[in-house]
């Protein structure tokens, strides 16, 4: 049975909302300021590591959207520099859980690539800093068969395009809390296998 996208969605909303709410909530506490804290540059270049938890929901069309696909979960890791207040660069590791309800068969998407992160407002607003992303990068498929009648033959692997946005919430200099949505386009050997990515995850700036 198709699992239930849009109230799946619906939770993931509440619990991003509820996030930014704490987060929000806990900032003045957080920001006293003094001599040290006012000193404190979170728009600083340098280079960052991150962690996150990703939902995925899936928007596969045509055929392959025939072989009953849902809603997964996996994770994403990162590794990039601020190059300036304005931009970072990163590469990403994304690892996604198996789309298919099919108990004959099970289909994972690693999405291996770089993005560049925008920061519009530079660092105007010190511990919060939304971004745009948008990235290139290798979309595999991977695939497994567990008897001989499944409908997918292959594993693939081919372009993939990121676009998004999100929010840098940050509890010191050093550790922020990152909330991204971004739809994954996909082309070629792996083409309508697109998703929307909302993840939620720690980054560390050195």
């Amino acid at each position: 049975m198709r699992a239930s996208s849009p109230r799946t969605l619906e939770f993931i909303c509440a619990a991003l909302l509820a996030a930014l709410v704490c987060m929000f909530a806990a900032l003045p506490a957080i920001a006293q300021e003094d001599d040290e804290e006012e000193a404190s540059d979170y728009a600083r270049e340098g280079w960052y590591l991150q962690g996150s938890g990703v939902h995925a929901a899936e928007k596969w069309a045509g055929s392959i959207s025939d072989v009953g696909a849902e809603d997964t979960w996996g994770f994403d890791l990162r590794a990039g520099s601020r190059i300036s207040p304005w931009a970072s660069v990163e590469v990403e590791l994304e690892i996604l859980g198996d789309f298919l309800s099919d108990s004959r068969q099970d289909l994972s998407v690693v999405h291996a690539g770089v993005s560049t992160r925008i920061y519009p407002l530079g660092g105007m607003l010190g511990r919060t800093q939304p971004f745009g992303i948008a990235g290139l990068g290798i979309v595999s498929t991977v695939v497994e068969h567990r008897d001989r009648t499944t409908d997918l033959r292959q594993s693939n692997a081919d372009w993939g395009f990121r676009g998004g946005g999100g929010v840098d919430l940050y509890y010191t200099e050093h550790i922020a809390l990152s909330v991204e949505g971004a739809y994954v386009w996909t082309v070629g050997d792996v083409e309508n296998i697109d998703h929307v990515a909302i993840s939620i995850g720690l980054m560390y700036r050195f």
